[in-house]
């Protein structure tokens, strides 16, 4: 597991800036295979190593789900020059990416927490 993840919830944080970092904006898709299976591959080894150390306190890939949407409405917000902690602002922008950005969350969470 990466250096200084001493939580669930940092795994998750961790996990999801590393998807959204690799995430289009506008479409949703994973860009450049090959940096995107390393990236993919080193945040589900996070996911299941911490599974396998803390096997009460387990992440499911709902969790990993929701902390990749919310990374990826982060920098939607933040590219937009948003006020992200405006939940009008946020519901918006889940509303405008709703087929676009975030169309391949699931997906990606799939890979990265398949059980």
């Amino acid at each position: 597991m990466s250096e200084g993840l001493k939580n669930k919830n940092d795994v998750l944080d961790h996990v999801a800036a590393r998807i959204g970092s690799v995430t289009d904006l506008t479409d949703g898709s994973l860009q450049g295979q090959h940096r995107t299976d390393g990236i993919t591959n080193g945040a589900k080894n996070d996911c299941e190593t911490w599974n396998e150390e803390n096997p009460e306190n387990k992440i499911t890939r709902d969790e990993v789900r929701k902390a990749i949407s919310e990374d990826i409405v982060n920098r939607i917000a933040e590219e937009r020059k948003l006020d992200v902690t405006d939940p009008k602002v946020r519901q918006e922008i889940i509303d405008s990416a709703r087929y676009t950005a975030l169309s391949g969350v699931g997906s990606a969470a799939d890979k990265v927490c398949p059980d």
